[in-house]
């Protein structure tokens, strides 16, 4: 639907955008300090979305009759799509077109 994707364009440019307001605001320092702050602010971003990540409940799935049990289950895919974001955050910054930089900064 439009609206997801409105919302998907919108979370996905809103990241690259932070960073380079923090950049402007820090300025042209890509020194260890700056990339810190702005991996900081990145993490600190991640931190409210979680607890409604972890409210979310699969109010469709019927199948079982053990009410305990389902919310069990719910928690731990929760936490499991918790972490496969986390990770894949991270990684996400970790491509190859900073490998350069990398060796810059060791020359």
């Amino acid at each position: 639907t439009t609206s997801k994707f409105g919302l998907t364009l919108l979370a996905t440019t809103a990241g690259p955008a932070l960073a380079l307001v923090l950049f402007l605001c820090i300025g042209d320092d890509w020194s260890l300090a700056a990339l810190r702050t702005v991996a900081v602010v990145g993490l600190a971003l991640c931190a409210p979305p979680a607890p409604l990540l972890l409210g979310l409940r699969d109010v469709g799935a019927d199948a079982c009759d053990d009410e305990e049990a389902d919310k069990e289950g719910d928690e731990g895919i929760a936490r499991l799509i918790l972490m496969a974001d986390l990770i894949s955050g991270f990684g996400s910054g970790m491509t190859v077109k900073f490998i350069p930089l990398f060796f810059k900064n060791r020359a």
